[in-house]
């Protein structure tokens, strides 16, 4: 096939925001919407009557208790989660965030999801948020570590766990991987503290200041010690600190859920046998809708496979393979299905068979994990998902899994995708940098700056008006007009950067260029670009505080405000 430059995510992001229609679009118009409003109006129209989950007593029993008895393991059990899990026995629709276990925490834009899952709790009575730990995937570099910005860095400053952790369990599932030791945490921090604060102190000249953020940086460090003494395992210190602002210092009811789960996993065993039954069609409907991607001149987001593969991993349980995911492929073999695969690690190759018509996986189920196209029409199979709050890399494998997954299983009704609003924010760091770079003097760096910054204020200002419904179609049209252009500016300003640079290629002062590059806009590599991405979220606790870390984006969820735009604060 040949190479195809166009990205899936702006045939996404060109319906959403321009109601411009394309191949992808009219797959997917009942999952795309226009605004926050719209995918609720979208998630509750799919839904309908829901009768399959209204009937279904015993799953949504099963399903309650493990929520909530999650949900208690993170002592996050809150009356308003209490209240959201009253509104799942009700009924009601999820609003879902998901993610693999992060280091330390992980990067800010998780807490932009779970707010944004949040506030579309907090706009209709009938949904609830839970997250979806998904502690099933396997090691890779994103989930062990983590950058957080420095003033004198292109780079920044990267925190993981150690070298020797990283190659042993290579590949394995991450609930494997051993929780940091006290000795680990302390550590981490303190090496945060000292290249990271000592940075930030070092351009703060007011002592009151100073003393501020030392304070606020020794209060997360609180935060996630008291997370490490709650925790078994290390999945638990990523959801520890996470449901603590959720459920705890914001109060949103958050519901709990984890995917290696063997309750949970028990249930999606009829799924995995629904996925095995129809393996022919799932691999007809892949490749024939990636082919479309290439016709029409588009990246497929997923890659391309076997004929006989099989859309599930089975794990191996050789113990010193921690569970790494083995691939498997499909064998008709006349009444009967052969399932084999080989594990990457000890190499010890398996076989199951199975009934070709009524295949039964109750002995391999709870070792059986999903492929990150299959994921959620497991998922959906077991809950009533109304909205899916995705990032970059899921709404982009979205454009291609829904489209294949409605083809293949149409009782199964999928969620609408809200693709959340990506935010670049001025801190300490870059405040300081903005201002050497002004005084460099660099063309049409200041000019395009204050045009930036106007059209930052007119949206902060559209985001402060009380809610009028009436009045949601204008604010929206608004709210992209004035998103276009900080867009626009924004790339004017790094252009204009990237321009000084070249021009001055051996000068100390492109030195500073490349250190606001780094903290304003995440380039802290080819592979890395875009703040909140890269930078962990201690970044953020510093910035705004503990108590008021999530404000930033509770302000900016509205009713009317579309998905997949870039804001700036």
């Amino acid at each position: 096939m040949p190479h195809n430059d166009k990205d899936a995510l702006d045939s996404y992001k060109k319906w959403a925001i321009d109601n411009k229609s394309s191949w992808i679009s009219d797959q997917m118009q009942d999952f795309i919407p226009h605004s926050m409003k719209n995918a609720i109006d979208l998630a509750k129209r799919n839904f309908g009557e829901i009768l399959s989950f209204q009937n279904d007593r015993d799953l949504k029993e099963k399903l309650g208790k493990i929520f909530e008895e999650t949900t208690k393991k993170y002592n996050a059990f809150t009356e308003k989660a209490k209240n959201h899990l009253e509104v799942f026995y009700q009924n009601g629709l999820g609003i879902e965030i998901a993610h693999q276990p992060k280091f330390l925490g992980g990067e800010r834009f998780v807490y932009n999801k779970l707010s944004c899952g949040a506030m579309f709790a907090q706009q209709e009575d009938k949904f609830f948020p839970f997250f979806y730990n998904a502690d099933y995937d396997k090691v890779h570099p994103e989930l062990i570590k983590t950058h957080f910005p420095l003033y004198n860095s292109k780079s920044g400053y990267s925190s993981s766990i150690s070298a020797s952790q990283e190659i042993e369990y290579n590949e394995a599932r991450i609930k494997d991987l051993p929780l940091p030791t006290e000795e680990e945490i302390n550590n981490y921090l303190e090496n945060i503290k000292q290249k990271y604060l000592f940075s930030i102190k070092a351009i703060v000249e007011n002592k009151w200041q100073q003393k501020l953020i030392e304070e606020r940086f020794e209060t997360t460090s609180h935060i996630i010690k008291s997370s490490w003494a709650k925790s078994k395992e290390y999945p638990d210190l990523f959801v520890n600190i996470i449901s603590n602002f959720s459920n705890i210092v914001y109060n949103q009811g958050f519901l709990f859920l984890s995917a290696s789960d063997p309750r949970y996993k028990q249930l999606l065993i009829p799924q995995y046998e629904f996925l095995l039954k129809n393996q022919e069609k799932y691999f007809a409907n892949y490749d024939t809708i990636r082919n479309k991607f290439f016709q029409l001149g588009i990246n497929p987001p997923l890659r391309e496979i076997k004929p006989d593969l099989i859309p599930f991993f089975y794990e191996c349980q050789n113990p010193n393979c921690f569970h790494q995911r083995i691939q498997l492929y499909y064998e008709s073999r006349g009444s009967k299905i052969l399932m084999k695969g080989i594990c990457p690690k000890c190499k010890t190759p398996i076989e199951f068979e199975a009934d070709i018509n009524h295949p039964d996986l109750s002995d391999i189920g709870l070792n059986l994990t999903p492929r990150v196209e299959s994921r959620q029409n497991l998922v959906s199979s077991t809950i009533p998902i109304g909205i899916h709050v995705a990032g970059t890399g899921e709404a982009r494998y979205y454009t291609m899994g829904i489209p294949i997954f409605k083809n293949i299983n149409p009782e199964i009704i999928l969620p609408v995708i809200y693709f959340y609003n990506k935010t670049t924010m001025n801190t300490v760091i870059t405040r300081n940098l903005e201002q050497k770079l002004i005084d460099l003097q660099i063309p049409a760096f200041l000019d395009n700056l204050k045009i930036l910054m106007k059209y930052t204020g007119k949206f902060n200002k559209l985001c402060k008006k009380q809610e009028n419904e009436q009045e949601f179609s204008n604010r929206k049209e608004k709210a992209i007009e004035f998103l276009k252009e900080v867009k626009n500016y924004q790339i004017k300003l790094e252009e204009a950067c990237n321009q000084y640079i070249k021009e001055n290629p051996n000068s100390p002062d492109s030195k500073l260029v490349l250190y606001y590059l780094s903290n304003m806009f995440g380039k802290i590599s080819k592979e890395k670009h875009g703040q909140e991405a890269v930078f962990n979220w201690i970044d953020l606790s510093i910035k705004n505080g503990l108590t008021h870390i999530l404000d930033d984006y509770k302000r900016l969820y509205r009713p009317w405000l579309p998905p997949g735009m870039e804001i700036m604060f």
